[in-house]
């Protein structure tokens, strides 16, 4: 006879913790090194130090809490009801009653605590997603995909009428990203992803731009839904899903950019995608984060001799910018390190559903947390280096801010609870 039962450690991953921890210690100093309070002498710390150096301690208290925290608690609907329901409201609070800052509402203040509700939204659309997708065994995938995808476009629209144009792509990918772990046949949900990236991508540029290169990503995309139609006849109603939400999608983004979008977030783009045309006020933050971060050259100038973001050149150092601000003063032996601490951070959060791919629940949420975290920190640094248009993502667990530092704490502390919680059978 078989018991299954459930292990009750309460170990905590050095190797997932004190990545995050220094990320945060160099985050830290980069704040403090480069605030105006150092510059001029003073030996008291500014707020914007001081409430990071708190975060950090909440966020690792909460990793510690999380620790502790049953896994399994998550299957539990209400839980789940109330969660996603919690986070709605905020979104709708935000747009009614948020703070403007250049023209967007993301930010809304309780009890004295501002708080960012899309930071939330993401983890929000993993675990709703990897929750109803987890109900295979009593529903058809067409209808758990189609059901996942609506719970998540209320969540879409809010952001996105914040307006916050990168961040609902971003919770788009997520969701993507979910619905690709929790389903099986790997290939065919990579056909899926295809689809949906070729067909909306096309349709935003073809009305945008009317260049030839979107409707080659059109017709490539209709190549893709068209064989995944025909070569499998089980797979002809998710193909004509994802084909459909495309469609929307690409629609939706072009008439978003038409009439929606602020012009500094179309400038964005344009300058990205053309950037000799563009007007060199739309390049300016990359511009001067580029300087910055080739002025560090090999070893850096050393903390505090920093000249692009103490001298205020570099705009939003603190923030979207923060790693040009501590590649300046530690050099590319420092964007090394830095790099080095995620790879370690994600390679140790990805091999957890590796080993035990048993939970296919657990699994999915460990890698779409891993990947949303991957998109954070490969959006940011191609922000830095002029890669990527500028979106404003934060650096997670370093860029200033309670929220983004807080939910990727709480996301790491829930890999932890689920590492602490894995089944296995006794004989």
């Amino acid at each position: 006879m078989q018991i299954t039962r459930k292990t009750r450690k309460n170990r905590i991953s050095l190797s997932i913790l004190l990545p995050a921890v220094i990320i945060s210690i160099l985050g830290i100093l980069t704040l403090y090194f480069t605030d105006p309070a150092y510059i001029i002498g003073s030996d008291s710390l500014s707020n914007i130090v001081i409430k990071q150096i708190l975060f950090l301690f909440v966020g690792v208290f909460i990793f510690w809490t999380l620790s502790k925290f049953d896994f399994e608690y998550l299957k539990f609907r209400p839980l789940i009801i109330l969660l996603y329901v919690a986070t709605v409201l905020l979104l709708i609070l935000t747009l009614f009653f948020g703070e403007t800052v250049k023209g967007a509402q993301r930010w809304i203040t309780i009890a004295g605590i501002q708080l960012q509700p899309s930071e939330l939204a993401k983890l929000t659309v993993i675990i709703v997603t990897a929750f109803v997708l987890n109900l295979q065994t009593k529903f058809k995938e067409y209808v758990l995909i189609i059901a996942s995808f609506l719970l998540t476009l209320p969540i879409l629209v809010l952001v996105y009428l914040q307006p916050h144009g990168s961040m609902t792509l971003i919770l788009m990918g997520i969701w993507a990203v979910t619905v690709f772990f929790s389903l099986p046949q790997q290939f065919r949900n990579f056909l899926m992803l295809l689809i949906l990236a070729l067909v909306s991508v096309g349709i935003w540029g073809a009305f945008v731009y009317s260049s030839a290169v979107f409707y080659i990503l059109i017709a490539v995309g209709l190549v893709v839904f068209l064989y995944s139609f025909f070569s499998n006849n089980g797979w002809q109603i998710i193909a004509s899903i994802f084909f459909v939400i495309a469609i929307v999608g690409g629609l939706i983004s072009s008439y978003s950019w038409n009439s929606i979008l602020l012009p500094y977030q179309k400038e964005r783009v344009t300058s990205f995608l053309a950037p000799d045309s563009a007007d060199p006020n739309s390049t300016f933050n990359v511009d001067q984060a580029k300087i910055a971060i080739g002025s560090g050259q090999i070893f850096g100038k050393g903390w505090g001799n920093s000249t692009q973001a103490s001298r205020e050149f570099l705009p939003e150092h603190q923030t979207d910018f923060i790693f040009a601000s501590y590649a300046e003063q530690t050099g590319l032996v420092g964007g090394v390190i830095l790099a080095a601490l995620y790879t370690l951070l994600l390679s140790s959060i990805f091999v957890i559903p590796i080993k035990d791919s048993s939970n296919i629940y657990a699994s999915t949420i460990v890698v779409a947390i891993g990947v949303k975290i991957l998109i954070e920190v490969f959006i940011n640094l191609g922000t830095n280096l002029g890669v990527t248009p500028a979106t404003g993502i934060p650096l997670p667990l370093m860029s200033a801010g309670g929220s983004v530092t807080l939910v990727t704490f709480f996301s790491l502390g829930l890999i932890q609870s689920i590492m602490n919680r894995r089944s296995f059978i006794d004989n």
